[in-house]
């Protein structure tokens, strides 16, 4: 099993059992899939629950890491 796939299934498994331990997983997940791209967004972080489904804040970052992001989704994106 690949380490993102054992991720995955660790948060899923945290989901069913705690949902704010789902969302702080989560959002560690994809703080270090930006993290390889070079972008940091300082407020991510796992969020309170929302009728049981886990929430991840995204919060605030400067401009430069939002067009960083963008970039490298509209990269990556499939075509249409």
């Amino acid at each position: 099993m690949s380490e993102q796939h054992a991720e995955q299934a660790t948060a899923q498994h945290a989901s069913a059992q705690d949902p704010m331990l789902a969302g702080i997983l989560a959002a560690q997940q994809l703080a270090r899939a930006l993290a390889r791209h070079g972008i940091v967004l300082p407020s991510l972080m796992g969020d309170y629950a929302v009728g049981g489904t886990p929430m991840v804040s995204l919060g605030r970052c400067n401009a430069a890491s939002a067009v960083c992001l963008a970039e490298v989704l509209e990269q990556t994106a499939p075509a249409r």
